[in-house]
Parts: C-alpha cells; structure tokens; sequence
C-alpha cells in the first residue's frame, strides 16, 4: 500500500490487518476500520473527501502550524461512525509521513513507534464512546505533520515557546504521555536523553533546543500532593511550572475515559469508582472542592548530563 498514483479506492480494497497493525490499531478495532475502507472505497462521494484529506496530510509534512486545517467539522462524524473518513485518510497518508521521517534517517523503530499512536487514538476513541472510532482528529493531524516522534517511554513535539520567562519564543520539545506504562524515572531519564540527540541531530535547521515544556493536569500541584510520591509525581517535580489553567475535563478525560457533559462537575463524578491510586487523587480532589488545572512546566536542557548514560 504504497503507491501515489494507485487510485483511492484500490488502495482501500487492498487494505490489510498487516497495514493497520503496523499503525497501533488494535485486535478490536481492525474489523471495523476494514468494513470502512470496504464501503468506503464503492462510494464517490466518500473516495473523494478521502483523497482531498490525503492531499491535505500530504501537504502539511514538515509545517505543523498548518496541521490545524486538514480536518473539518464535516470529518467528526460519518454514517459509518465517528471519524471514519479521517481514520482512512491518516492510514493511506502514512507511507508519505514514513519517508518524510525516514529521509531524516530517523531509525524505523522510532517511525514504527510514532505512527502507532493512530492506533492508540482510535482505542482511546472507543474507552470513551463504547465503539470504534476517531475524535482528537486535529491531534493525529499534528503527529502527521512530521515534527512529532515517540522516543521510549515519551512522546516529543518539535514547537516553540517563551517557557514563561524569555521574551520570545524559541525552539523546545513539547512533552506529550501516551498511556504506554508507568512513567518510572529511568524511563523518562532514556527518553529525554534520546531526545536531546536526537532531534539536533536530526532536525538541524531548527537550531539549539535549550528546553522541555509539558502542559499537563499531571503536574497539577494539588494531585502531586495528594499523591505523596510516585512515578507521577517524581515526573511532575522535575518541571519549573508557569502557569495553570482549570481544566477539570482532563481528569475526566484521561483519568476515567470520560467526555465530560453539561451536568454540573459534581454529577459526573459523584458515581465514579477509583481503581489506582491516581484516580483516588483525583475523587478526593474533586470531594474537597478543588478543580483540576492544567499546568504548564519548563524543564532546561541539560546535554551535558544527558549526553550518554552512565556505564
């Protein structure tokens, strides 16, 4: 599934378990997205939008600024379900967003890794509505666009920011979590050392990267402190935070798999039942009163220390 002059609906007739394995799509979810491509590819209509949204990813390989205007209002819904023909599209563009990496002699494992967060977007997806399909639509947008990668135990995104305190913005490396394993600090301490080299390295025009940002309801003071210690708040301490924001719908979101409603706050986690220690924090969060808040924490890049691991 790798040729550009193919015809859409080809390519989606000949779309296979291997293809969207390969992208993270999990055991459950593949039966659905090949009925997709299936129907899909007998419909004009659809083929069409298909091929506009391939054109679009296409276009915003390398400018992740412009990832913000390949998917539309039109896109979130389909009479097969939720993001269907956004899911189709990300599968047939990423041949395209694989060579872009792999021109920048980024290591294919790293590649493999990285475009497999369709396939944890898509489980997301259905943690949260009870069946297959795509909502953070702008989300895989951005991983498209080529200046996003998975080193480890972390995600990195290739952007800018005054980090609070300079009085412009320079280059730095987002911080992104994917729900992969614990964040033990061995692990965090890898995937920051593979970053520091690797995107220098790899992504030369951009010049000196001099910090790691994370906005994240996991540095959220009030769950680090209910929390006590931990992997979460070993990972929080190491950030210098900036600035907050309330944002009760991550804990929600990320800590129960729910889209939080109209209902006032109470309501929707009044019924909730915790199953970690994580979700513990944030019930006895919410019963106190307080709101989550989505903090957003600078970390200096250290090369020196992280340079090579110790021997």
């Amino acid at each position: 599934m790798t040729s550009r002059t193919e015809p859409t609906a080809s390519l989606l007739s000949r779309l296979c378990d291997e293809d969207l394995a390969r992208l993270g799509v999990q055991d459950e979810d593949r039966p659905a997205v090949l009925s997709w491509a299936a129907e899909v590819a007998t419909d004009e209509t659809d083929l069409a939008r298909v091929e506009l949204l391939v054109e679009r990813l296409a276009g915003v390989i390398g400018h992740s600024e412009r990832s913000a205007g390949v998917f539309e209002a039109v896109d979130e819904q389909h009479r097969l379900g939720r993001g269907v023909l956004a899911v189709l599209a990300l599968v047939l563009a990423a041949p395209g967003v694989r060579e872009a990496l792999a021109r920048r002699q980024i290591a294919s494992e790293v590649i493999d890794a990285t475009l497999a967060d369709l396939g944890w977007q898509v489980h997301k997806d259905r943690q949260v509505n009870g069946s297959t399909g795509l909502h953070n639509l702008q989300w895989m947008a951005m991983v498209w666009a080529g200046r996003f990668l998975k080193l480890g135990r972390l995600q990195f995104e290739l952007t800018t920011s005054d980090v609070g305190i300079l009085e412009t913005e320079v280059p730095a490396l987002a911080i992104h979590i994917d729900p992969s394993g614990p964040l033990h600090p061995e692990l965090v301490d890898d995937s920051l050392r593979q970053a520091t080299l690797l995107f220098e390295e790899h992504y030369p025009e951009v010049g000196p990267i001099d910090w790691f940002t994370c906005t994240s309801w996991l540095l959220d003071p009030g769950i680090a402190w209910r929390l006590g210690e931990g992997n979460v708040v070993d990972f929080a301490r190491r950030f210098a935070v900036w600035k907050v924001t309330e944002c009760d719908r991550d804990g929600l979101y990320f800590g129960f798999d729910i889209e939080p409603d109209e209902r006032p706050l109470a309501q929707q986690w009044a019924t909730l039942e915790a199953h970690n220690r994580v979700q513990e924090a944030l019930l006895a969060h919410w019963r106190d009163g307080e709101h989550v808040v989505l903090a957003s924490g600078r970390l200096p890049v250290i090369s020196s220390e992280l340079s090579e691991p110790a021997a």
